[in-house]
C-alpha cells in the first residue's frame, strides 16, 4: 500500500469511539488469569498487581498511540500492527519495572511468557470478531454512512473507487459534487445540491478531495457545513510522495502531514531495538564457535588481518564502520573501492566460500549489538557506491531513514551481491522502500526466517 493510500484509508475512518477501549484492558487481565490456570499457578496478590500494572500501562500507551480511532476504512493487518506495537511497549515497561523493583523473581517465567504471547492473540481474535460482526450488520443495512465527495479529479475518483471496492467499510455513496471545473472523473452535481442534502439529513459524511484554498468554493462549503451535523474530511493528494511513509502529525496546534521524517514512531524504534538485542544476542551466542573457526581458517590460509572494516552510511546518512571477515588478499580504502566481480582475482579461495554463503557478514552482529546496524533493514552500501547512484535514482536517500540491516527485503527477493548497473540498484532501492513503508516486527521475523532459504540463494554474490 502506498503512503497516500494509507492516508486515504485513515481519512475514510470516521471518528467513532471504539468499544475495544473497554474490552482490551479486560483481555490483558484475562490473559494473565488464563496463563496462571494453564500452568497451575496461584492467583495471588502479586498476580493482581501485575494484571493491574499491565492494564494501566497498556491503556496509557494505547490512548497515546491512537489505536482506538475508527478503523472503518483501515485494514486489519495495519490495526493489528499498531496494537502489537502498543503491547510490545507494555511488555517492555513491565520488564523494566520488574527489574527496577527487584520483583521479577516473584513471578513464574512460564506464566509471564504465556501472558505476553496470549494477549496479542486475544486482541487479534476480538478484532476479527468485531470486524466480521460489523460487516454483517452493514450488509443488512445497519451502521452505514451516507457519503458525498466534493471534487472531480483523480483523487476524488480514488475515494469513490475505494468506497465501491470495499463494501465492508459501510459507505453508501450519494454522489460527487463539483467545485466549478471538470478535470478527470465522472459526472458531478453543484455544491448547492450537496448543501441541501446535508441539511435534509440525506448525507452525513463529506469527503473534500480537491484543492481547498482560502477563497475556493470548497472552503466556503466547509465553512457552511460547520452549521450542520455532517462529518467533513479532507483527503489530500499525495501521489507525488507515494514512496514515502507519510502520516498525520501536528506542528503546535496546526495539523501537518509528515512526508520524509523517520518512518518509525518512538515506540516502534524501541521495539525494533529490543528485537535486535534479544535476537542478536542469541544469534551471536550460536555463531561464536563458527566465527572462531572462520577466523582461524582466514589466518591459516592467507596473510593479513582477520576482519575488514569499511565506512558506510548508517541511520540518517551518518557514517558508520561495518565489519566483515576479510575475503580478499587486499583491504581497499574508499578511494580504491571497486565492487567484487565474478572470478575476481582479489578474492581468496576461502573468501569465495564465505561470500557465497554470506558467512563473511557474521561480524556485523557486533555492529547490531552496539546499535549501528539492525538485524533487518536496507543493506548498507559502500560510500562510493551510494554517491554514484544517489542523484540518479529518486528517493534513494530515503533508505537511510532506517538503520541498515544484515539482511533485508531486497536480499530475500534475490537482489544481493553486485549492483553494477542502475537497473539493479533501482530494484534494490524499490524493495528497501517497500520494506520501510510496510515495516512491522512480524515482517522482520518473516525476513529472518526466509534469509537462510532465499537470502543465500542465487548467483549475485561471488
Amino acid at each position: 500500500m502506498s503512503s497516500d493510500e494509507g492516508l486515504l484509508h485513515r481519512s475514510l475512518a470516521v471518528q467513532e469511539r471504539s468499544p475495544l477501549q473497554l474490552l482490551d484492558p479486560l483481555l490483558v487481565a484475562l490473559a494473565l488469569w488464563i496463563a496462571c490456570r494453564v500452568h497451575d499457578a496461584p492467583w495471588h496478590e502479586g498476580m493482581v498487581a501485575a494484571a493491574a500494572t499491565g492494564v494501566a500501562s497498556f491503556a496509557l500507551l494505547a490512548e497515546r498511540s491512537g489505536i482506538y480511532r475508527s478503523w472503518r476504512g483501515g485494514g486489519l493487518g495495519r490495526e493489528l500492527k499498531e496494537v502489537l506495537g502498543v503491547w510490545s511497549g507494555t511488555v517492555l515497561a513491565l520488564l523494566l519495572l520488574a527489574f527496577a523493583t527487584g520483583s521479577s523473581a516473584a513471578y513464574s517465567r512460564a506464566v509471564l511468557l504465556g501472558w505476553w504471547l496470549l494477549t496479542p492473540l486475544l486482541f487479534a481474535g476480538l478484532r476479527l470478531v468485531s470486524r466480521m460482526s460489523a460487516r454483517a450488520l452493514r450488509r443488512c443495512g445497519y451502521n452505514r454512512k451516507r457519503a458525498a465527495i466534493v471534487g472531480s479529479g483523480m483523487i476524488a475518483g480514488r475515494v469513490a473507487e475505494t468506497m465501491a471496492s470495499r463494501p465492508w467499510m459501510g459507505f453508501e455513496l450519494v454522489g460527487c459534487f463539483d467545485v466549478g471545473t471538470h478535470t478527470e472523473g465522472g459526472p458531478t452535481a453543484p455544491l448547492e445540491e450537496l448543501e441541501r442534502l446535508v441539511r435534509d439529513g440525506e448525507v452525513d459524511t463529506v469527503y473534500v478531495a480537491t484543492a481547498m484554498g482560502e477563497d475556493s468554493e470548497a472552503a466556503e462549503l466547509v465553512r457552511r457545513l460547520t452549521a450542520t451535523h455532517a462529518a467533513v474530511f479532507f483527503v489530500p493528494d499525495l501521489a507525488p510522495f507515494a514512496l514515502s511513509r507519510a502520516r498525520w502529525t501536528s506542528f503546535g496546534s496546526l495539523p501537518a502531514v509528515s512526508l520524509f521524517e523517520s518512518p518509525l514512531t518512538d515506540l516502534e524504534r524501541l521495539s525494533k531495538r529490543v528485537e535486535d538485542l534479544m535476537l542478536g544476542s542469541a544469534a551471536f551466542a550460536l555463531a561464536l564457535i563458527p566465527m572462531l573457526l572462520i577466523a582461524a581458517a582466514i589466518r591459516l590460509t592467507s596473510p593479513g588481518p582477520v576482519f575488514y572494516r569499511q565506512r558506510r552510511h548508517g541511520l540518517d546518512g551518518k557514517g558508520i564502520w561495518v565489519h566483515k571477515f576479510r575475503t580478499m588478499y587486499v583491504c581497499e580504502s574508499d578511494d580504491e573501492f571497486q565492487q567484487v566481480r565474478r572470478q575476481d582475482p582479489r578474492v581468496t579461495p576461502l573468501g569465495r566460500i564465505l561470500r557465497v554463503t554470506s558467512l563473511d557478514e557474521l561480524p556485523q552482529l557486533f555492529d547490531v549489538l552496539r546499535g549501528d546496524m539492525s538485524l533487518v533493514g536496507p543493506r548498507p552500501h559502500p560510500v562510493p557506491l551510494n554517491e554514484r547512484f544517489a542523484d540518479s535514482i529518486d528517493w534513494f536517500q530515503l533508505r537511510h531513514r532506517m538503520k541498515p540491516g544484515m539482511t533485508g527485503w531486497a536480499q530475500i527477493n534475490g537482489l544481493r551481491g553486485e549492483t553494477d548497473t542502475e537497473a539493479k540498484m533501482r530494484g534494490r532501492v524499490e524493495h528497501d522502500l517497500e520494506y520501510i513503508r510496510n515495516w512491522s516486527l512480524w515482517l522482520d521475523l518473516k525476513i529472518l526466517a526466509l534469509t537462510p532459504l532465499r537470502g543465500l540463494s542465487g548467483d549475485g554474490s561471488y
